[in-house]
């Protein structure tokens, strides 16, 4: 993947990582006892290197992903701007966390 080996070559690292929400309030009530959840997000994190000596592609690519520590993996802009890159990430997915709790709002019970 050339535009991968012009990212590391201008000292960028990416990784694909999840970004959690925060827990949902207590949901689902049965009494009590519900459930919460969280979602995690697909992400591409950032790492640049301090370089001194850069080319102009080099200075287009550490300007871009300065932009922003994490970059949606569905980003339009990366699409545009690294199309390879978006290709590789666009369609991994998203993830959801569900865990029970203990302390639901009033008791309420199941919404249908």
């Amino acid at each position: 993947m050339k535009e991968l080996a012009q990212i590391r070559a201008a000292g960028v690292t990416l990784e694909i990582v999840s970004e959690w929400s925060v827990w949902s309030p207590c949901e689902r009530c049965r009494g009590k006892k519900g459930f919460r959840t969280s979602r995690g997000q697909c992400r591409i994190k950032r790492l640049i290197e301090n370089r001194t000596m850069l080319t102009e592609d080099a200075e287009h690519i550490i300007k871009f992903f300065s932009k922003s520590p994490l970059i949606p993996c569905k980003s339009l802009t990366l699409d545009s701007e690294f199309p390879a890159i978006s290709s590789a990430t666009k369609f991994l997915p998203e993830f959801f966390l569900e865990e029970k709790c203990k302390k639901c709002p009033g008791g309420r019970t199941p919404q249908s």
